[in-house]
């Protein structure tokens, strides 16, 4: 994917990027960009991210890929094939997109229910409306390019490939976020030469990436 954001910037004619902003899988292509064209970059912005992909995360995306194959529209010729995998994919990357602290202070019932929680709900009404905007193929495709992150590959160990990243970067990692915890952050952070590690708490975990944009435009106003 880098390379496709490489080619871009040449057709485009842009020689440099004064900061790249990035976050999720965004930061895995950051990364690799910066790795790839480091004289390109004067400053990094990586946001609950990784230098490679985790064994965790590997083991959600092959749920979440078993989830689509079990469809039996899966094989099917058509844009809307494997929706109802695609839903139940989406609802499981939603376990883990939040986390126990948010699910249980937004989404737990007032009344003494039987059935039809409001966690149900949502749930399904997430997996409704990516069917409704995503395809399935993608998504399956989307989830093998994030398993196959590893900034080491073929340069050695990770560590090294870090530690000869020299634009300046910052890193924020969020508390309670359980795809990209911030040991992955602060790992990044102690071997990056010129980096700064910061970490927010928010209630939404790795999904507070898209939403803290008051303290990540702080963070990222005082780097």
């Amino acid at each position: 994917m880098a390379q496709a954001h490489i080619l871009l910037r040449k057709h485009l004619g842009i020689e440099k990027i004064n900061t790249i902003v990035s976050g999720s899988m965004g930061g895995y292509q950051a990364l690799e960009w910066v790795i790839e064209e480091p004289e390109v970059f004067n400053k990094m912005v990586l946001l609950t991210s990784s230098p490679q992909e985790s064994a965790w995360g590997i083991a959600i995306h092959t749920s979440q890929r078993l989830a689509i194959e079990t469809d039996k529209t899966w094989n099917e010729l058509k844009p809307d094939a494997g929706a109802q995998g695609l839903k139940t994919a989406r609802a499981i990357g939603m376990l883990t997109y939040r986390n126990y602290e948010a699910y249980v202070k937004m989404q737990t019932d007032d009344e003494h229910k039987l059935d039809n929680f409001k966690a149900s709900s949502y749930i399904h009404y997430q997996g409704d409306k990516l069917v409704k905007r995503f395809n399935a193929y993608s998504y399956w495709l989307l989830t093998k390019s994030m398993d196959s992150h590893n900034i080491a590959r073929n340069r050695g160990k990770v560590e090294d490939v870090l530690k000869n990243i020299k634009t300046k970067t910052l890193i924020i990692g969020i508390t309670g976020d359980i795809i990209c915890p911030v040991a992955e952050q602060k790992f990044m952070a102690k071997y990056i030469p010129n980096s700064k590690f910061v970490e927010i708490y928010s209630l939404y975990g790795h999904d507070g990436f898209l939403i803290e944009g008051k303290l990540i435009g702080e963070a990222i106003a005082g780097f």
